[in-house]
């Protein structure tokens, strides 16, 4: 029987590796948060939807990278795809991975 990796775990080995690698990677939430309480209560929308997992810069110029994580054999979501093509056109690397190995062949390091 094969381990397979959570999401979460996904994308916490390919935070870790770009930071080591020198290269700025965040978690970015997409949810909602709510504050307040009974009829004060209102919610904050974090990102919108769709927006990937992790965002990364890369040096030396500063170039976006949109990473977009999945355990193997899952895809994105419509609204998914849809957000990595919006950010492609706007010039950043825009991708999904399953692994590191994902993310040294897209970004070639």
């Amino acid at each position: 029987m094969t381990l397979q990796l959570s999401e979460h775990t996904i994308q916490n080995q390919i935070k870790d590796f770009l930071n080591y690698r020198g290269i700025p990677c965040y978690r970015i939430n997409a949810g909602m948060v709510a504050y307040g309480e009974g009829k004060a209560r209102r919610f904050i929308k974090m990102a919108e939807a769709g927006f990937s997992d992790l965002v990364a810069v890369l040096p030396p110029y500063g170039q976006a990278v949109f990473i977009e994580c999945k355990r193997p054999g899952k895809k994105p979501t419509t609204i998914q795809t849809a957000f990595l093509s919006k950010m492609e056109g706007k010039g950043a690397i825009a991708f999904v991975a399953t692994s590191i190995e994902d993310v040294q062949k897209a970004l070639h390091i």
